[in-house]
This record gives structure tokens, sequence and C-alpha cells, in this order.
């Protein structure tokens, strides 16, 4: 700076003058600033106290839905959304429903309790390994001859999955049609 006067713009200004142009913008800068100081210091004492809110907002909601029940209009002046009702489904959609319900059941190949009880078998299973440096183990007296089987590996065998089950030990039940 030469002297007491600035050139700015073309326009020749005292330094006086400049300062109080530079302090009339810095009103409006300095403003945000202090408010955005503010915010941001209301933010952080909001995450502070986030998790306790939630969880006395959930205690409250738990309460005030016990008292009133769940779908009461009280809920609501107390700032809780009620749950919302589904519509009904058309008959199409519950075919359609069934439809993809079926197909998931048979990709999956998954079986209701009647439908596993009728693939189990009953009894103990007999159960042998061949070995090829051992003799063959003696079968219990009373059980029926096995033909060994050599597995791949000298892993225990495992009966063989869709295996059609073997007659009940128990008897018919009375009343029931043989």
């Amino acid at each position: 700076m030469r002297g007491t006067s600035v050139l700015v713009g073309g326009e020749s200004l005292p330094v006086p003058e400049l300062q109080g142009k530079l302090g009339h913008f810095q009103t409006y800068f300095g403003g945000v600033r202090e408010k955005r100081a503010e915010l941001r210091a209301l933010l952080e004492g909001r995450r502070k106290v986030g998790e306790e809110l939630r969880t006395f907002l959930s205690s409250l909601r738990a309460a005030l839905v016990g008292l009133f029940g769940p779908g009461s209009p009280v809920l609501e002046t107390f700032g809780f959304r009620l749950p919302r009702r589904h519509a009904p489904l058309t008959a199409e959609q519950r075919l359609a429903k069934a439809a993809r319900l079926r197909a998931t059941r048979a990709l999956r190949h998954t079986l209701g309790s009647r439908q596993k009880a009728a693939i189990r078998e009953e009894g103990t299973p007999i159960i042998s390994a061949v070995f090829p440096d051992a003799a063959p183990a003696a079968e219990p007296e009373g059980a029926p001859a096995a033909a060994p089987v050599a597995p791949a590996s000298p892993a225990a065998v495992s009966p063989a999955v869709g295996a059609t089950p073997a007659s009940p030990s128990r008897p018919p039940a009375a009343g029931a049609a043989a």
C-alpha cells in the first residue's frame, strides 16, 4: 500500500473506507461461519445421544403398545407410525404364490414330515466295511446275509439315499384296513 488509498476495480478507495467495506462483507460471511460452528456442535451432541435416544424410544413404543394396543391411534400422537395393513391377495396372486412355493420346494427337494417319514427305514441298519487286508467281520446271528460291498475309500459305508422303506415292525393299529 502506497499512501492512504488503494486502487480497487479501477476506483481509488481510501484505507478507512476499504476497511469499512471489508467489514460490511465480513458480517455476511462471519455470521455463516458462526452458524456452521453451532450446527456442527448441535450435530455432534445429537450423535452422542443417538443410541440412548433410540433405546428410549424403542422402550417407549413398547410401553405404549402394551397400554393402548399395536393399532391404537394414540401411537400416532406420540409420533410413531401404525403398522400397515397389507391388501388381501387376489385369486391370481394366490395361485402364483402357490405355484412359486411348489416350484421352490421341488427345486430344493424340500419334504414335509409325512413325506420324510415315508422314506425312512425302521429298524437297525447293518453296516459292514471290507478292508483289503482284513477278514470280513462276522455277521450278527439272525441277520440276513448281506453281500459285502467294497467302498471306494476305507470310510464307513452309509445306507443308500432313496432306499425303499422296510416294513414296519409294529402291528397295524386296531380298526385299520389291511
